[in-house]
């Protein structure tokens, strides 16, 4: 990349690799023609990362309001909080989708790309974290609402049936098409209304990352989300593939970008989150902040009596205190707020002098996961660290790798293909526009047909031509659109140009 930048033609072996003999160029396998946002593709790297910084900023902000909304909706109810967090996780797509659209991009898989850190990071957040946070640390086991336990079952159940309920509704495609379709006044606006639903690639991969990450981070306290996970996710198949097939409208052909990325960092990330939350809830039991009271086996005579207790949830209970009972003092059981410090990783050894609530079992268990998670949080920083040298690497020296064979098969052969034509989406028109001269050009190149119309119909250039006719500025449509050419062979044996 160094050599590319600066242009160095003294660093190229074989002469001929020169662009025109003189250029060095970065040449890489290209995006698949579908995902190339034409407009974006001459737009300087400085501007685009500035967009996307811009872009990030309103997002955190936007996650942290939500967040600060659920933890209200939560200290008034566990459903009120279920029911906000499964609204917000169907409403923050379209404004992630929204704010990205400011965005530049020049490939669809870097949009998505995009849209997914947006849509994963606010799910993750108002889904699992967020609740962790604004749920006391004594109500963690607690069996009625307002326990996290409890929480957590509510979560997977909105999530499992009212996400799913509104997707196979689809209320607004049932009424666009039975209703709006029938009065439109030309054919061109009732096709409009039955393309179907839009979709994003990019907030389906977050739905299953988000329902997987709530059950491996609560997985120690609540085994049965496992359960619930493989039944949420079996749904989820269900009516996706209803959708794809039945209500959604067609999607660029991405590449395998975003399913990367989700592999190499989200998953990698959702089992070092798996560790370290599983070794501070098993840290964290029995989660009642009593340690018992060592020296004394006799309750303190002022504390004998009948007492009057308000719990949690706001109930009145009768204790009867008597002199032989057991007695404790309070003890914080929860090593990340203990002494006022984190402590990471979360061992035995961090319990105070004097308050210790842990059972030997119980000490065995936690040194584990303590160990473990420290184990892999360094193997994580190393792993991410390897990749970013490999980067600063490859500004030095790359070394080419081939992927695959070849199969001897001419371009022009397949009988699936599509070209590179310049194009741009428009809500007004049910295909894309045209941003080329499509004279001379088969309809075979194109992956998609219009059956009512030809292709020359989207061809800006020629609505150009007669809307500028006349104009001493217009000297043209080859000189402000794009060219594009298609030489056919002849025989099988030559190549296409």
């Amino acid at each position: 990349m160094i050599h590319v930048m600066r242009n160095n033609t003294s660093k190229i072996s074989n002469p001929n690799h020169l662009f025109r003999g003189e250029k060095v160029l970065n040449v890489r396998e290209a995006n698949e023609p579908s995902t190339i946002r034409w407009t974006d593709l001459n737009q300087k790297r400085r501007h685009i990362w500035y967009m996307q910084l811009q872009t990030a900023i309103v997002s955190v902000g936007v996650i942290a309001l939500i967040a600060m909304f659920t933890a209200f909706c939560k200290k008034r109810s566990t459903l009120y909080a279920a029911i906000s967090i499964s609204l917000f996780n169907a409403i923050f797509p379209q404004f992630a989708k929204y704010l990205t659209s400011f965005e530049l991009h020049r490939s669809e898989e870097s949009t998505q790309t995009s849209l997914y850190l947006k849509i994963t990071a606010f799910r993750w957040v108002n889904t699992a974290i967020i609740i962790t946070i604004v749920t006391p640390f004594m109500s963690t086991l607690e069996p009625d609402y307002h326990g996290l336990i409890s929480t957590i079952y509510t979560i997977f159940f909105a999530e499992i049936i009212t996400v799913n309920v509104l997707q196979v509704g689809d209320l607004w495609g049932h009424f666009q098409r039975h209703v709006l379709a029938p009065r439109c006044r030309t054919q061109e606006n009732m096709n409009m209304k039955m393309i179907g639903q839009s979709y994003e690639l990019a907030e389906r991969y977050t739905n299953v990352t988000k329902i997987f990450f709530l059950s491996v981070y609560y997985c120690a306290i609540y085994p049965a989300a496992f359960f619930m996970c493989s039944f949420a996710l079996t749904v989820n198949l269900v009516t996706d593939k209803f959708s794809l097939l039945r209500t959604w409208e067609r999607t660029p052909q991405l590449g395998t970008t975003l399913t990367k990325c989700s592999r190499k960092y989200f998953f990698t990330a959702i089992v070092l989150a798996m560790a370290i939350s599983s070794s501070y809830f098993w840290s964290g039991f029995p989660y009642d902040n009593l340690c018992r009271l060592e020296g004394s086996n006799e309750v303190d005579q002022d504390y004998v009596g009948t007492w009057t207790a308000t719990t949690f949830g706001n109930k009145t209970i009768q204790a009867r205190v008597v002199k032989e009972d057991i007695a404790y003092k309070f003890c914080l059981q929860d090593l990340l707020r203990v002494d006022d410090k984190v402590t990471f990783p979360p061992l035995p050894k961090h319990q105070p002098k004097g308050s210790e609530w842990m059972t030997p079992d119980q000490e065995k268990l936690v040194e584990l996961f303590g160990w473990t998670s420290l184990v892999l949080t360094i193997a994580v920083v190393i792993y991410f660290a390897c990749d970013s040298l490999r980067m600063v690497r490859d500004l030095f020296y790359y070394k080419h790798e081939c992927v695959g064979k070849d199969q001897k098969i001419n371009y022009s052969d397949v009988d699936i293909i599509s070209a590179f034509v310049p194009q741009v989406e428009s809500s007004f028109f049910p295909y894309p526009l045209l941003c080329c001269n499509t004279e001379g050009l088969e309809e075979d190149l194109f992956d998609w047909i219009d059956p009512d119309r030809p292709h020359e119909y989207y061809d800006l250039t020629l609505d150009a031509e007669r809307v500028l006719k006349g104009n001493d500025l217009f000297t043209g449509s080859n000189n402000v659109f794009s060219q594009i050419k298609h030489w056919r062979p002849e025989n099988k044996e030559d190549r296409v140009v």
